[in-house]
């Protein structure tokens, strides 16, 4: 009877066992990541499942202030996402149904230009300024890219787009053009304590400017500068603007700008 009973408990073991191996060999090994989508994405996602990269283009956007989408292999999971960086690669965990873990990279790189929302309406500027008559002018201001230039005791942006659409919108819009272009702000930036009045919209550019007397509508604007960079380096950060009326507001505002040597566009003035 003894001997029955050790017979039958290793047939148990045997048993069980197997079915062990048989339930984990059935687990899928996949840990891919097969979509990626997220704010302002240019094109698609450039998904290289063997190198276990990501890489994707965005407009001009404040990419820590939106979250990607991601789907992942069937009963995969994703881990946590950290912080997007412009132009630098982030890891992702990735674990398969089985448990096994697969570490991808992500790379997002933001084009340049300005972006922001405007009474509702997306804006975004990324054509920068030429000087056809000179070919030295034209590299002095970033030689067509959207950019930046400090001169004395102030930044001039200059990101340009043709505004068909918004000059045919009801004529409330008409306040983005340059008849009535200027508003005044207390403005600080730490960066060598420069103070801004008022953002100005000149010629579809968007420009911070230091200048009195101004008669136009009051508007409170926030601007942090998160990069300063140096010549030849870009300059980013983020900027909300709001009449003092509530009229109007811009919103999302964010800007990434090819910054030029100090003083280099002097020859504009």
């Amino acid at each position: 009877m003894k001997k029955y009973m050790l017979f039958i408990l290793s047939i148990l073991f045997v048993l069980t066992f197997s079915c062990k191996v048989d339930d984990s060999a059935t687990l899928s090994g996949d840990a891919y990541i097969l979509t990626f989508e997220i704010d302002g994405m240019v094109g698609e996602a450039e998904i290289d499942e063997t190198a276990g990269t990501v890489v994707i283009t965005v407009e001009p956007l404040d990419i820590t202030a939106v979250d990607p989408v991601i789907t992942v292999s069937e009963g995969a999971t994703l881990g946590a996402v950290p912080e997007l960086k412009d132009g630098e690669a982030v890891p992702v965990s990735i674990t398969a149904e089985n448990g096994d873990i697969r570490e991808w990279q992500i790379t997002v790189n933001v084009e340049s230009g300005v972006s922001f929302v405007l009474d509702g309406s997306k804006i975004i500027l990324q054509e920068g300024r030429v000087d056809s008559s000179s070919s030295a002018n034209t590299d002095a201001l970033g030689g067509g890219e959207p950019a930046a230039c400090y001169l004395g005791e102030l930044y001039f942006f200059a990101a340009d787009k043709q505004y068909d659409t918004i000059s045919a919108e009801p004529a409330d819009y008409k306040w983005f053009k340059p008849s009535m272009k200027n508003y005044p702000a207390n403005l600080s930036l730490t960066e060598n304590d420069v103070h801004f009045d008022y953002l100005e919209v000149e010629d579809s550019s968007l420009v911070l400017r230091v200048e009195s007397p101004y008669s136009g509508p009051e508007a409170d604007i926030s601007l942090v500068i998160s990069n300063n960079g140096s010549a030849g380096e870009y300059i980013i950060g983020t900027f909300t603007l709001t009449t003092n009326d509530s009229s109007h507001a811009i919103t999302n505002g964010y800007f990434k700008l090819l910054r030029c040597e100090d003083d280099a566009w002097g020859f504009l003035f």
